[in-house]
């Protein structure tokens, strides 16, 4: 009995502390009483606003990464190469620096830059220049119209101009807005296209930009450092470039999966240009016709599936281009030649760099056949 007591007490011991051993702990760690305790709410802010300072942290990190390597140029801070091809810029300097009278402008979108000048040449025994920029419209083809008539007020003069869908609306790039050897060329009254800087901000804010950024770094990490000529003297793009930036065949048809799945899903754009999106474009026209020239205007090609899915569609954008360049011949002197689709030139269907675009191969072909059937214009 006296041994079960001994362990009972022991056991009571461990349970339940004395007050003696209570005050002991207490002198060796201060126990908060139940009203100093933090409230959840106090705690819940603290959380909060420890998750907003990393968060801010972050953002301003990938934007003082962006505005310095500035992949767009949109800061115009130059110690990197921009992500992307400041094309307007880079063949306004050719076109100011070309050592030879250009006798033919070829103009456009970057569907037209696959266009070799040397290649015309051999057909036509007439210098050229390519001034196809990225997303190219009426207005940059105002501009490079200027710019070449001024620089080189001699003749002779002709022009080959690629057009798509839609011909040429107003639309003022941001990049050739931004070129002051542009801006006394720019047609009045028109959406020049210029950012806030609350929007440089928001753009350079984003992932995506610190992504391209970071592909800028890493290729002037490169041995031969960073490369930024993407053109010969005549406009023309660098053939190895061509190469490394055209998409495979493989990859093509990848491209062209792609689009066609989207044209099913979403349907194709119905929206036809306004009389008023058209005006540069008939300006051109009138300006060109003034200067004793004819302009030679070509449909740019399109993959022959891609082609076929609109045409089940109606086409409507495509249709309303022939049946307005059509109409223009009332007013204005050129001479137009449909090469939509690739069956007219003898085109090849891998022969694009993407379901929209052609390789040289194909633009070799198309050249063949526009010296053929423009009535000796070039």
């Amino acid at each position: 009995m006296a041994a079960e007591t001994t362990a009972a007490e022991r056991v009571g011991e461990v349970a339940a502390p004395s007050g003696a051993d209570l005050e002991t702990a207490r002198r060796g760690r201060r126990v908060p009483a139940v009203d100093e305790l933090e409230p959840p709410q106090r705690q819940l802010r603290r959380f909060v606003a420890g998750v907003l300072i990393a968060a801010a942290a972050v953002v301003l990190s990938v934007l003082g990464l962006n505005i310095v390597v500035d992949p767009f140029g949109t800061f115009g801070t130059g110690l990197f190469p921009t992500a992307i091809e400041s094309d307007r810029s880079a063949k306004i300097s050719l076109l100011e620096q070309l050592p030879y009278n250009p006798d033919i402008l070829i103009m456009g979108s970057s569907r037209s830059r696959p266009a070799r000048p040397k290649f015309l040449e051999k057909l036509t025994g007439r210098t050229g220049f390519n001034s196809g920029v990225t997303s190219g419209g009426a207005v940059d083809w105002w501009v490079f119209a200027h710019l070449w008539l001024r620089r080189f007020p001699k003749g002779p003069h002709h022009v080959l101009l690629f057009v798509s869908d839609g011909v040429g609306t107003n639309v003022v790039n941001p990049q050739l807005a931004a070129d002051s050897r542009a801006a006394p060329y720019l047609p009045k009254g028109l959406d020049t296209g210029e950012w806030s800087i609350l929007h440089k901000l928001e753009a350079y804010m984003s992932v995506d930009t610190a992504r391209d950024s970071y592909r800028v770094v890493r290729a002037c990490m490169r041995p031969e450092g960073c490369h930024t000529g993407f053109f010969h003297e005549d406009g023309s793009l660098r053939l190895g470039l061509l190469r490394a930036a055209g998409v495979r065949t493989k990859r093509m048809y990848t491209k062209l999966q792609a689009e066609l799945a989207r044209i099913r899903r979403d349907g194709i754009s119905h929206r036809l240009p306004t009389e008023h999106e058209q005006l540069t474009f008939e300006h051109l026209l009138g300006y060109l016709n003034g200067h004793g020239i004819t302009p030679v205007v070509v449909t740019n090609p399109l993959q022959p599936r891609l082609l076929a899915a609109l045409n089940r569609r109606g086409n409507p954008r495509y249709r309303w281009s022939v049946d307005y360049l059509d109409a223009l011949h009332a007013k204005y002197r050129f001479d137009f030649i449909d090469l939509t689709s690739i069956k007219t030139f003898g085109g090849s269907p891998s022969d694009f760099s993407d379901p929209t675009h052609v390789d040289t191969e194909n633009m070799d072909r198309m050249l063949r056949y526009i010296v053929a059937h423009d009535d000796g214009i070039l």
